[in-house]
């Protein structure tokens, strides 16, 4: 029994970190669409945020991230009636027509649900919820995507080749994109405190930046473990490796 609520456990633990790695994702482009959109008038998070540039590194953590993440839940854990993708490609497509139904808004809203309404209504409550369920059903097409086809594990083995290549170079990417993942999303909730005396007014928008807030902490912070983890498991094979030269040149 302890062993299903530990592999449950870490497969809840694996899917939570792919949904905050595209929430981060989607959010960070949804910011700097409108970073660009409004140039030069809109300066996201100023003065705390230098440039709102700096959002495109949040991009490769997140994208790094979901990976590791994956390994993080990867437990065998038996499936019902059907693989997880099914369910997930049926909640993105439910999600899709409950937007076109109820919310008649450009559908890329689903996976972009505007950062700065003022109030609630009916249409951003539809988005917003809609687009969690979607994201939902993005990571559940993610964790499974290995059972997708029988191609997708050899494209991988080949990525990871070509990837152990360039690891070191990535691995300092991993960790200079985490680490100023964290700095935007301490600067976001800087720019919140700031100015908390009016964004407070509206719970709506005050929730929006403090989940962003915290999607992005959480990337950085995941993001930062896993590039400080390869890098000393890499030490780790480098050391054994010197120690057996060493003992094979002392046998012989």
């Amino acid at each position: 029994m302890s062993s299903i609520l530990t592999a449950l456990g870490r497969k809840m633990l694996g899917l939570a970190l792919i949904f905050n790695s595209l929430m981060s994702l989607l959010s960070t482009v949804n910011i700097l669409l409108g970073f660009y959109s409004s140039m030069p008038w809109w300066k996201p998070y100023a003065p705390y945020i230098i440039d709102g540039s700096v959002f495109w590194l949040v991009i490769p953590t997140s994208l790094l991230n979901i990976i590791p993440a994956r390994s993080v839940g990867e437990v065998k854990i038996r499936r019902v009636i059907f693989h997880h993708y099914v369910y997930g490609f049926l909640t993105v497509l439910s999600s899709t027509f409950a937007v076109s139904l109820f919310a008649p808004l450009p559908l890329i809203s689903l996976f972009l649900p505007p950062l700065y309404e003022s109030g609630i209504n009916l249409n951003n409550l539809t988005f917003y919820i809609c687009s969690f369920f979607a994201y939902g059903g993005l990571v559940l097409i993610l964790d499974d995507l290995y059972d997708f086809s029988s191609r997708i594990p050899c494209i991988s083995r080949l990525l990871r080749l070509r990837v152990g290549r360039s690891s070191r170079l990535l691995r300092m990417i991993h960790l200079s994109c985490s680490i100023l993942t964290i700095y935007i999303a301490l600067g976001v909730g800087l720019w919140l405190i700031r100015n908390y005396n009016w964004i407070g007014r509206h719970t709506f928008v005050c929730v929006s930046h403090i989940v962003f807030m915290s999607s992005l902490l959480i990337t950085g912070l995941f993001g930062f473990k896993v590039s400080i983890n390869n890098s000393r498991g890499r030490m780790d094979k480098n050391e054994d490796s010197e120690k057996g030269k060493y003992i094979n040149n002392t046998s012989t």
